[in-house]
């Protein structure tokens, strides 16, 4: 990773130095986090009690990152990458929020129009009377 990167860990239990560890050398983090998991195994308590892990990576750059999510169970590994759903998600928000305030404001402007229509109406009439 260069400087200008950076990684967040979110685990419980001890996994994280073993996948930061893993990083560090050059593996992958989907391989990192799936090695981690499998080695940690879930926690042979009375509940089996399953053990999860997310790696989040980022460049300075929004839109260049990584970000995966694992867990290991007593019947499953599973190690997924979360796509940037969250940007996309934020674009198309922030894209109707757009389209709201440019109808906003047109209808601002068609009603700023009617009422100086209204009231030179309103002038015109009381010429009359």
């Amino acid at each position: 990773m260069t400087q200008e990167e950076y990684e967040i860990f979110i685990c419980h239990s001890r996994k994280d130095d073993v996948i930061a560890d893993k990083i560090r050398v050059g593996m992958n983090i989907r391989d990192a986090m799936a090695y981690s998991l499998l080695t940690m195994d879930y926690e042979k308590d009375d509940y089996n009690t399953p053990r999860i892990a997310a790696v989040v990576t980022s460049t300075t750059d929004e839109d260049e990152y990584e970000c995966y999510i694992g867990i290991v169970n007593d019947n499953k590994l599973l190690v997924e990458e979360i796509e940037n759903s969250i940007t996309e998600t934020n674009e198309a928000i922030l894209e109707e929020e757009q389209k709201e305030q440019e109808e906003l404001e047109r209808k601002q402007v068609e009603l700023s129009t009617q009422k100086r229509i209204w009231t030179r109406f309103q002038k015109n009439s009381l010429a009359f009377t």
